[in-house]
């Protein structure tokens, strides 16, 4: 039974083991290619100063990255689930709806963390 649960819910560490090597790629690759979304500040042509937004950057792609990462674990913690407990009859399908619902929050709060823990200001 141990095997199981381990097989069906090591998942959920998808998105803690890819939070530092994606932070590295992030500061490395990222910020550098795209911005780190903080408002640009350059000189008009009467001495103005103009802040320029940039709509797409490093942050953008990090809510990208964090929500798919979420996604494709709770998927693949359905499959297993469905694979390796076989629910059967109303019993088994509601615990696959709570394990499911409650599985959706855990990864929802760890998507959260992995967004607003790797903005950039």
């Amino acid at each position: 039974m141990k095997h199981k649960f381990l097989k069906t819910y090591i998942w959920l560490l998808i998105i803690p083991l890819a939070y530092l090597p994606y932070r590295i790629l992030n500061a490395k690759v990222l910020v550098e290619k795209y911005g780190c979304g903080c408002p640009r500040v350059t000189t008009g042509e009467n001495g103005e100063l103009i802040e320029i937004q940039n709509s797409f950057n490093a942050n953008t792609i990090t809510a990208n990255v964090g929500g798919i990462l979420a996604l494709v674990s709770l998927a693949l913690i359905m499959i297993f689930y469905i694979i390796c407990f076989k629910p059967k009859g109303l019993k088994g399908w509601a615990l696959f709806a709570l394990s499911t619902a409650v599985c959706a929050l855990i990864l929802f709060e760890l998507a959260s963390f992995f967004y607003y823990s790797q903005q950039w200001q």
